[in-house]
């Protein structure tokens, strides 16, 4: 336990006799504690070279539509194809450990349509482990990138790769069509939520 209502004899007892499963530890000086982590990980932050993800992080995606399972609403109709928008692919879940700045999460996608000269790649980030759509409530968007897939002679058989990877405050997205490898990346900030 730390933090300062760590220092409270009455909260650590509580705390012990609810999970007596787990061994509580209260450091002496728990109101510092955070303070004096902060200062270690400045001076040397590889210290911590793994965290467990706080959120459910994935992308939207579009899939064939199947009005057994998705909302009218979702439907929507591509190169004469029914498809249902909105669909939240995970990339990592909730609880999932992530080894930092080491792991790269992919993912490969198609466009939208054959004449597509572009594709948005959109995340987001869940406090749900496993949301079905990204309308879902506790769903939220971070941000999106956009990367150009000028090359339409293929049609919509123009894989592209998307690569995440998580650093100490950021996420990093990459994504790039397999092809002509052009390629776009950005940062989204962790501490923002």
């Amino acid at each position: 336990m730390v933090g300062g209502f760590s220092d409270s004899s009455i909260l650590s007892q509580r705390i012990i006799s609810e999970f007596k499963r787990i061994t509580v530890i209260c450091p002496t000086e728990a109101v510092n504690a955070i303070v004096k982590g902060a200062v270690i990980f400045g001076h040397n932050p590889n210290l911590i070279s793994e965290r467990i993800s706080p959120l459910t992080y994935g992308i939207s995606v579009n899939t064939a539509f199947n009005n057994k399972v998705h909302p009218a609403k979702l439907k929507v109709v591509y190169d004469g194809k029914e498809m249902c928008t909105d669909i939240f692919q995970p990339i990592v879940q909730i609880g999932h450990p992530i080894r930092v700045g080491k792991e790269i999460f992919k993912h490969t996608c198609l466009p939208t349509r054959a004449l597509d000269t572009e594709a948005t790649i959109e995340i987001y980030e869940s406090s749900s482990e496993c949301p079905m759509y990204t309308i879902d409530k506790g769903v939220r968007r971070l941000g999106d990138l956009t990367v150009s897939i000028p090359d339409t002679s293929k049609g919509k058989n123009r894989p592209i790769k998307v690569e995440v990877s998580f650093g100490y405050t950021e996420i990093v997205v990459c994504a790039f069509e397999d092809g002509t490898k052009t390629q776009t990346t950005a940062t989204f900030d962790c501490l923002l939520n």
